[in-house]
């Protein structure tokens, strides 16, 4: 099995390659770390959809998150869709940044307590940061795991 890294990184690949399949303009982090190297914070991918006029801040979960982390990501998901990013980049000002999607791998489960919050009740973490209501787009993906291997 390839490291956490690796399978982050395939995810992130897979789900730009879905919404480039449908049409939208995708941006992968490691071109976004290029053309914004001193960046507050890279999403995992941003997806432009610029028949509607709107870009989407994309991260990834396959790992076990809890404390710092998760509300990192909370955070940065809650000022996407406030349209208000963390970093705003230029590639996709035409097609402002709107809307936070988590793309979360079903195997991240609850371990020793620390679960990946959003997972569970996406609109329920965000309220943690801001209390009005946000939009929040949550892409899963259902995998079966034969017993024994890995994870």
């Amino acid at each position: 099995m390839p490291p956490i890294s690796w399978r982050h990184d395939l995810i992130a690949t897979g789900v730009l390659s879905l919404m480039a399949e449908r049409g939208f303009d995708i941006y992968p982090e490691a071109y976004l770390r290029r053309i914004e190297p001193e960046a507050n914070k890279h999403p995992d991918g941003l997806i432009a959809n610029r028949e509607q006029g709107f870009s989407m801040w994309l991260e990834v979960e396959n790992a076990r998150k809890s404390g710092r982390n998760i509300d990192q990501l909370v955070v940065a998901l809650a000022k996407a869709s406030r349209g208000t990013p963390l970093t705003a980049f230029d590639v996709v000002q035409d097609a402002p940044i709107k809307l936070g999607l988590v793309a979360i791998v079903n195997r991240t489960g609850n371990r020793g307590g620390c679960l990946v919050k959003v997972k569970q009740d996406p609109q329920q973490a965000l309220q943690v940061v801001d209390s009005n209501a946000l939009q929040l787009l949550l892409a899963g993906r259902h995998r079966s795991i034969p017993a024994g291997a890995g994870g």
